[in-house]
């Protein structure tokens, strides 16, 4: 029987395969750490702070054995406000989109250097007032695809 993929951060922490999800978490986070992805600040009082989620998923093999617990922090860019979080996307360019699977592909590209952009710091690894002042794109956001 599969383990069942957790909904919520509760659900990943409490769970039978709690100590899988808790290191899939860890290795997401220091992947974003790893990659610059953001700078850990005291946000200015009027920051508008983009909350985040934990999104996880089982992979498997060819053969559909399971070779990793895998969990990824994503913004709730549907919380972005047009001219302030961003004011460009792919569509806006009518670009072309075609699809392949690149670990951390998102996190790869800069933002630009007029975007300020805040994400809440990942359930789980919050420490004091800090938010995520972003550096990079991020998955979630409606610039990420274009950056």
């Amino acid at each position: 029987m599969d383990p069942k993929i957790p909904k919520t951060y509760g659900e990943a922490i409490e769970g039978p395969d709690s100590t899988k999800w808790i290191n899939a978490m860890q290795e997401e986070f220091d992947s974003l750490v790893i990659n610059d992805t953001w700078r850990e600040l005291n946000p200015p009082k009027n920051a508008r702070i983009i909350r985040g989620k934990w999104v996880y998923a089982l992979k498997r093999d060819e053969k559909g054995a399971i070779t990793r617990f895998k969990a990824r922090w994503v913004a709730k860019g549907f919380e972005q406000q047009y001219g302030i979080n961003y004011d460009q996307t792919s569509a806006h360019h009518d670009y072309e989109i075609d699809q392949m699977d690149a670990v951390t592909a998102f996190l790869q590209s800069h933002m630009e250097d007029e975007a300020i952009v805040w994400v809440e710091m990942p359930t789980g690894f919050k420490k004091g007032s800090h938010a995520c002042l972003l550096r990079k794109g991020m998955y979630g956001l409606k610039q990420s695809a274009r950056l």
